[in-house]
Parts: structure tokens; sequence; C-alpha cells
């Protein structure tokens, strides 16, 4: 299986040889996070490497829920959509995440930081739904801090956040092959599952409270949560017009 990860694909080096491939990371690559904006339906422009084999016909029921939950809380319930998405000819393909009020209060989310928010952070093939081998590099994140906290609820007084609306859902969308369309890979792909290996953290309050996911390295109950299992053949659908995308800006 080849396993691709998201965030070794800044100025990478590809060496293959007996279909392994290894990665030389930049060290710029793992610097800690960047603030960006928020464009609507706009390209990611990053760069990604990848491969896959040939899949074999095949056929078998769908029993998987079309939403794989992340987290639920007091405020709210994350999920990531087993659907996958594409925008343009040569774009990225993209996954979806749901953001679900659970309050009576407006919720407010931090979505301002390119790589702050739940994201894809890795890819591949399996024939079960779960992971094979993986290599990949993630970021260290520590938890929100008494001043963190304290900013974030500043914030949310200062409408600096994206509101959820009480008993709402809100989505974003985030692109998991950066820069390239890989939809024939996924489409003709061997194995029974797409494999996607979520990481980031998001950050949220209802102006009273604060609630942080993340998922912290080592431990068995979040690295169970962030694998996302798509039975192959993938569902596609297009980007919905206007809808909320989270793009890096340079």
């Amino acid at each position: 299986m080849v396993w691709c990860a998201a965030l070794m694909v800044f100025g990478c080096n590809k060496n293959q040889q007996d279909a392994t491939q290894q990665f030389e990371v930049r060290p710029d690559v793992l610097q800690m996070l960047r603030t960006v904006g928020l464009e609507r339906n706009s390209s990611t422009e990053l760069g990604f490497l990848a491969t896959s084999p040939a899949r074999k016909n095949r056929s078998g029921p769908r029993t998987e829920k079309t939403w794989h939950q992340v987290f639920q809380g007091p405020l709210a319930e994350v999920e990531v959509g087993r659907t996958l998405f594409e925008r343009g000819k040569g774009e990225d393909c993209f996954i979806a995440v749901r953001v679900t009020n659970l309050t009576g209060r407006s919720v407010g989310v931090d979505l301002r930081k390119f790589w702050h928010v739940i994201y894809p952070n890795s890819w591949g093939f399996s024939k079960t739904p779960t992971p094979e081998l993986v290599d990949e590099n993630r970021m260290i994140r520590e938890p929100l801090s008494a001043a963190d906290k304290k900013k974030l609820l500043l914030d949310y007084s200062d409408h600096r956040l994206t509101t959820v609306m009480p008993r709402k859902s809100l989505t974003y969308f985030r692109g998991f092959t950066f820069g390239r369309n890989i939809r024939k890979e996924i489409d003709s792909a061997a194995n029974e599952y797409l494999i996607v290996g979520l990481d980031g953290a998001l950050e949220m309050t209802d102006g009273k409270t604060t609630e942080e996911i993340m998922f912290p390295a080592n431990d068995a109950n979040t690295e169970s949560v962030r694998w996302v299992a798509i039975r192959l053949p993938a569902t596609w659908e297009t980007v919905p017009q206007d809808s909320l995308v989270v793009e890096e800006q340079r």
C-alpha cells in the first residue's frame, strides 16, 4: 500500500525503489500553524505526490454510515463525510467536515488558521477498514491554555469566529490531495477502502465555556476515531457553489 502524508507535501523529493516511496521534507514544512483566512470556492495551491495500483472489479453491500463521528461534547458534534468531492478539472479532491451545534446558544468555531482545523493529514488504500502501513508526520499540539481560552471568548464577543446557530450545522470543505485531482487513481485502486487519516484541532465556544478537539499522539481513544474508512468505489459529488472551503492564502 502506498501511504501519502499531507504534511509532507512541500518541497519533497521522491525516490521510488521496490514500489516504496520515501519523502525528504524541508524544515520549513514543519513550522507551526499559520494564520490564514477563508475563501469560498477558491483553489488551494499545494503540491502532492501519490501513486496507486489498479483496482479489480468487485461488488458488495455498503454498510458504512455516510458520516464518521469524530467528536461529541457538550457544545457540538463533529463528523467527517465519507462522500468525496471535486470542484474543477485538475483541482483538489475534498472531504466535508460537519459541525453541529448541540446547544440552544450560538456557537463560534475558529476556522481562521489553515493548520488549526480538522483536516486530512494522510491517505492511502487498504484491504480492510483500518490503515495498514502508515508513515506520516504530525504536528505537536498543546491544549488550550487559560490565556488561549480567554482570547477565544473575546473573539466570540467580537464576532471574529464562524457562527453555528442553535441546533444547526455548518459544513466546511478541505482538500486532501493538495493541488491534484486524483479521482482516476482512487477509482482504479485495487483495494477495498480508501483510508483518510485526520489531524488538526478545532476550537469553539458559546461565549461561556470553551471546547477543543484534538488528536494527542499515542492516545488510543483518539487514534481510533481519526481514521476514516471510505468504501470503494467511492461516491463523488461536486463542491456546492458558495460553500465554505478552508484554503491557504499566500
